[in-house]
This record gives structure tokens, sequence and C-alpha cells, in this order.
């Protein structure tokens, strides 16, 4: 490619982006950082699944659609166990050992005797993750189940006293990260630190 379409499409691409990220900073600061982490939550999401498909499928030749079942009966697995224990790496462990093993499960059950049948895998993977899903659906119903978050991982963030942030760029950096910050009490620490 030429430089010159190299520079047309990162000025075609770039300047409409960055007017955007402008207007949208300038417009609502607060709902373009939430919708900014959100976005990005999502993408990390979408992430984690592809990559556990390209691995599955590219090492073990495996097409396994399920992960969004694994992933739901982690996730319904560790809120159980966070509720009735209150422990919050418990719950982790036994979500990740519950979605681990029930993986485990289908490779030694189903996947071992389809080798080379990507349609089949396919089909096969499909109709366990609806299954799996409607399963969770019928047992914990369809209510949405919140969790608070753990103590650890709530309440104030201390940031470090010998930062040489004016106050200026402490209040900017507080109203651009307002809903973290709220959420954290960082705000009051990085103001009085200035």
């Amino acid at each position: 490619m030429k430089r010159s379409w190299k520079i047309f499409w990162t000025l075609a691409i770039g300047l409409p982006l960055i007017a955007f990220v402008v207007w949208g900073l300038w417009d609502n600061t607060r709902l373009f950082v939430v919708t900014f982490l959100n976005g990005m939550t999502l993408a990390s999401l979408y992430f984690i699944v592809a990559a556990g498909f390209t691995l599955v499928f590219g090492l073990m030749r495996n097409v396994n659609l399920a992960h969004g079942s694994l992933y739901l009966l982690g996730g319904y697995l560790g809120f159980l166990v966070a509720q009735h224990t209150g422990w919050f790496v418990l719950a982790l462990a036994a979500g990740f050992a519950g979605a681990a093993l029930v993986g485990l499960l289908m490779q030694v059950s189903v996947f071992r005797f389809m080798p080379g049948e990507d349609l089949r895998q396919t089909l096969v993977t499909i109709a366990l993750s609806i299954i799996i899903a409607d399963l969770l659906l019928w047992w914990l119903g369809g209510t949405v189940h919140q969790a608070d978050a753990p103590e650890l991982l709530s309440g104030r963030c201390a940031t470090f006293r010998s930062s040489r942030l004016t106050r200026s760029t402490a209040s900017r950096c507080c109203r651009s990260a307002s809903p973290l910050a709220s959420h954290c009490g960082c705000s009051s620490t990085v103001r009085a630190s200035a």
C-alpha cells in the first residue's frame, strides 16, 4: 500500500474518530466514560470467548460452541457459593472448578468419540449449550441475581501521598473517571493529596 493511501485512510478514519471522542467528552463526560468502559468490558469478554474457541479448536481439533454455557455455569456456581459462604476466593475457585469439570466431562464423554467430525461436534455442542442454559434457567429461575462486591474490592482506594499532581490535573482526572472515582472514593483522596 502506498504511503499516500495510508495517510488518506488515517485521516479518513482518525479525524472523525477524534471528533466523536471530543464531542462525547464535551457533551456528557460521564456517559462517554461509562459507555467506553462498558464497550471495553464487552470487547474483552468477546476476546476471551474467541481465544478459548481458537485454542480449543487449534490445539485439540474440537469445535466447542458451548463456552458461553460453561461460563454461565461457572458464574452461577460462584454466585451460589459466595451467597452461602461469603468467601469471594472460594466462590471464584468453585466457579472455575465447576466449569472445568463439566468441560472435562464433555471432552471425555462426547468429543472423544467424534474426532475430525467438525459438523457433528458443532451440532452437539450447540445442543449441549442449549441444554445447560435451560437447566440453569429451570434450576435458578429467570430472575436477575445480583451479588455485592467483596470487601477487598469495595470501599476507598488509596493513592500515593507523594504524587506531584497539580490541582487542575487531579480534578480533570477525577472528572474523566467520575463513575469509578465516585464508586471507590478516589476523588476526595486525589484532591486531598494534590
